[in-house]
């Protein structure tokens, strides 16, 4: 008798996107898209639009060289996010559950209080572990998150 057996793993969804940053993009990067009338809607660069968090795409599931395509993580868990390390409060630790946005500064996600983001936009990055708190907090580093930018 032939037995099948289905096996189903954590999904993730990604898109391909193109690298229109003008250097490379590390892996863990949070991406928007990069619009100005001229693209096709695929070029993205590392977050630089602050007030337009609409624009945020999802993280670069792969380094991305300057001009190529590659993969944009949108959905499900990625181990390698890059963070600032503290969590809401300025040198407290991440928690599991906090809730993160793209920050400009160093291209990486802030942890923030979750008040003031589900009120304004729902909550695409959501911290998966625990991180010690670094001693300033402009100090990146990488961390679990789940990612929801669909």
């Amino acid at each position: 008798m032939l037995t099948t057996v289905l096996t189903k793993g954590p999904e993730k969804v990604f898109i391909v996107v193109v690298n229109d940053e003008g250097a490379t993009l590390p892996i863990g990067t949070p991406l928007e898209w990069k619009c100005d009338g001229t693209r096709d809607g695929i070029d993205v660069q590392a977050v630089q639009t602050a007030a337009k968090k609409s624009l945020v795409v999802g993280l670069a599931a792969e380094s991305i060289p300057d001009g190529t395509y590659g993969l944009c993580q949108v959905y499900g868990v990625m181990d390698n996010a890059r963070i600032y390390a503290h969590g809401t409060a300025t040198n407290s630790n991440v928690a599991i559950g906090d809730i993160f946005v793209a920050s400009t500064a160093q291209s990486a996600l802030t942890a923030v209080d979750a008040g003031s983001v589900i009120s304004k936009e729902p909550p695409m990055f959501v911290a998966m572990e625990t991180v010690a708190s670094a001693s300033v907090s402009t100090i990146s580093t990488t961390a679990k998150v789940f990612v929801r930018c669909m």
